[in-house]
């Protein structure tokens, strides 16, 4: 995992499961949000738009993919005045199970 920003989140038996868990593209927006967060600041302050355009889908299957990994706790959205921020929720070696 060399180039996979998602490893300084997970670890490879973690991610083994996980995009058979949440998906091919809710796995590319989790490894965008975590390319645009650091541990000392695991927000990311991308929009939808932009989350859309690195994945290379459109805002919708950004927007459900987004809802994928809500719902399996791996990140939170919280307002932040009129914008979405994105925060990892999981740690290193866990991963909320559904």
């Amino acid at each position: 995992m060399n180039n996979d920003q998602c490893g300084e989140f997970f670890p490879k038996e973690v991610l083994d499961g996980l995009v058979a868990q949440v998906g091919v593209t809710a796995y590319a927006v989790l490894a965008v949000l975590a390319a645009a967060s650091t541990r000392q600041s695991p927000v990311s302050k991308l929009s939808l738009e932009d989350i859309a355009e690195l994945v290379g889908k459109s805002t919708h299957a950004a927007r459900s993919a987004i809802e994928t990994l809500k719902d399996h706790d791996l990140i939170a959205v919280e307002l932040e005045g009129r914008n979405n921020r994105y925060r990892i929720l999981a740690t290193p070696g866990h991963v909320p199970t559904p």
